[in-house]
Order: structure tokens, then C-alpha cells, then sequence
């Protein structure tokens, strides 16, 4: 459960700042714009660093009751919730 969570979710090194959305998160016609009039995705993942994934991850496998769910249902309920990382865990 802690490597599928690790999957899931991206994570940055410690220490670094995200201040702009990644390209492959930009419509394709607003490339050329500004980053100021750049629409970035409400919908969008949130990237913590690796500590906190980390810990995140952990905590979700420790919730997990042994041989009750399957690999599959793991994917479906983060996939539900990918937007929601923290929240999923709690």
C-alpha cells in the first residue's frame, strides 16, 4: 500500500519551491501566454516534497487491514481522491 500511494502521488526533492505549473499541465494554446494569464487546472495534483509523501505513505499503509482489500480497490479509492492526497489518508 505505501509503494502503490508512492505511485500515485508525485513528490519533489525537500527544499524545492513550485511557483509555476509545469508545462504539461498548460492548455497547449496557452503555452505562448504569460504566465500571469495562464489558466492552471483547479483539478491539478498536489506536489509535496518527499518527506511528506513519505509520511503520508506510511500512514496509509498502516491504515490498511491486512488481506481486505486488493491492489485494485487501493487504485480505485486514490484515484478517487488524487486530488486529495491528505485527506484520503485521513
Amino acid at each position: 500500500a505505501e509503494g502503490i500511494f508512492k505511485c500515485f502521488f508525485p513528490s519533489k526533492p525537500a527544499g524545492v519551491t513550485t511557483t509555476s505549473p509545469p508545462e504539461e499541465d498548460v492548455d497547449t494554446s496557452q503555452k505562448n501566454l504569460p504566465l500571469s494569464k495562464r489558466k492552471v487546472p483547479s483539478h491539478t495534483i498536489p506536489v509535496l516534497d518527499e518527506t511528506e509523501i513519505s509520511e503520508l505513505a506510511k500512514r496509509f499503509a498502516d491504515a490498511i487491514p491486512e488481506n481486505e482489500l486488493s491492489v485494485a480497490a487501493l487504485q480505485g479509492y486514490l484515484l478517487k481522491n488524487k486530488v486529495y492526497l491528505r485527506e484520503c489518508v485521513d
